[in-house]
């Protein structure tokens, strides 16, 4: 039989346990030497990682989808504005997202554009 202070002992060990396995589970996840790459050539990407690595995940695993399959080619989709077609040039690997379900997606590229700014404002010539 355990005596009473060992069993706190072992009580407050297991609970550390679970905060430790939350505290993985809340961790920033972990992206590919290929993933890295795309994240440093689109500006958006790059800001959006400091405030929501969660959201850069979903947005690559998206790139990722729109990729491997044929989607709608950009049918039915309008044509991207002046804004919009400035902002995928900035950050190219986000093109994909374009093409892939209109509505599934959408929602996901404002955010990003949102959140990471598309790098700020062009210096004007």
């Amino acid at each position: 039989m355990t005596s009473p202070g060992r069993r706190s002992v072992l009580l407050g060990l297991g609970a550390l346990g679970l905060v430790v396995a939350a505290a993985g589970a809340l961790a920033a996840p972990a992206f590919t030497a290929s993933e890295k790459k795309i994240i440093a050539r689109n500006p958006a990407l790059r800001t959006l990682l400091r405030s929501d690595p969660g959201l850069v995940r979903r947005t690559l695993d998206e790139i990722a989808a729109a990729k491997a399959s044929p989607g709608t080619g950009g049918r039915g989709m309008p044509s991207p504005d002046g804004e919009r077609r400035d902002f995928l040039q900035r950050n190219p690997d986000l093109l994909p997202l374009e093409s892939a379900s209109p509505e599934a997606v959408n929602d996901l590229l404002k955010r990003v554009k949102a959140a990471g700014s598309g790098g700020g404002p062009r210096p004007s010539r």
